[in-house]
Parts: C-alpha cells; structure tokens; sequence
C-alpha cells in the first residue's frame, strides 16, 4: 500500500510512453488519454489521502508530467500545425521550467518541479486541451493555454529564486513557506 501512489505514477509514465504506438484522438487513445488523466489525479489523492507522500513519489510524479506533456506536443504537433509564434511560447515556457528546476538543484540539490495549485490548475486545462480538439482547433484556444502555462511556470521560477528551503509541495508564491 505504501508504494501504490508510486505505481500508479510509473503506470503513467508506462502508458504516455503507449499514447506514441495508437492512432491520435481514436478510441483507444481516447482511453489511454483518460487513464493517464485518471492516474494523474489518483496518485496525489492516495498519497495525500493516505499520508503516502514522499520527495521519491513529489519528484517521481513531476517527471510523470513532464514526459506525458512532451508525449503529446509529439503527438498533438502535426494535428495542431502550430504558427512559429506558438512555437517560440512553448520553447520559453520549458525554458523557464528547466531554469526553475536548475535553479532549485543548484540552491538545494533537488532537480525537480514545484506542484503549485497553478501548475495543478494548468496541468488541468492542458489535459482539456486535446479533447477540445474534436470540436474547434482555434489557435486563439491554443494561445490562451500558453498564456496560464506562462504564468505557471514563470510563479514555479520566482519560488525556485526566493525559497529558503526547498519543498515540492510548496502551494503558491502567495503562501508563505513552512
């Protein structure tokens, strides 16, 4: 019991890396989509719920993120056909997100990613996003996400530059540190 939260993030990881080998936006990428969803959601429960967290399974499941989210710009780029303005968004927000997780490994010896309620509320509407895409693939739409994944990961920089200790589960640059 003490591992399943863990598990259940290395079975997302398992099945982003399935998302690559199915036809984009059929049925059964529409339920491995899902599942991967499910399990993003399930496995912060658990810990949390259960008191199961640990800094294997906040690093473990950051990691589980970033390589779903590259999973579907492999997929989702040539359905999307995104203008080169998108592109340069999408380049300087992993940028910021890589700086940010180098930042904190130079400061505290940690290479991982913050889990702020804002990278919760963007890691939500970025798993919208594809479903969207049965209906309308506007780039305003697109723009939009690139918008709040900005903000993000700009709010992910400043607490990896001002924090004195470093915590995973650290919940805004709003709340102060424990």
């Amino acid at each position: 019991m003490k591992q399943l939260p863990n598990l259940i993030t290395a079975v997302r990881i398992v099945l982003a890396a399935a998302l690559l080998f199915v036809p984009p936006l059929g049925a059964a990428f529409t339920i491995i989509y899902l599942l991967c969803a499910l399990s993003h959601f399930l496995d912060g429960f658990l810990a949390r719920r259960f008191h199961l967290e640990s800094e294997l399974g906040a690093r473990l499941d950051a990691w589980a993120d970033f390589i779903f989210f590259a999973v579907m710009i492999l997929i989702l780029y040539p359905i999307i056909a995104p203008s080169t303005g998108i592109l340069l968004r999408l380049a300087g927000i992993a940028v910021i997100r890589l700086c940010a997780a180098f930042i904190s490994y130079l400061r505290h010896g940690v290479f991982s990613f913050v889990h702020t309620y804002f990278n919760k509320f963007t890691g939500a509407v970025l798993l919208l996003y594809p479903l969207t895409l049965i209906f309308t693939r506007s780039s305003v739409v697109l723009s939009i996400l690139c918008g709040i994944a900005a903000l993000s990961a700009a709010e992910e920089l400043v607490i990896s530059l001002t924090s004195r200790a470093w915590d995973a589960n650290r919940k805004s640059i709003l709340i102060k540190e424990k």
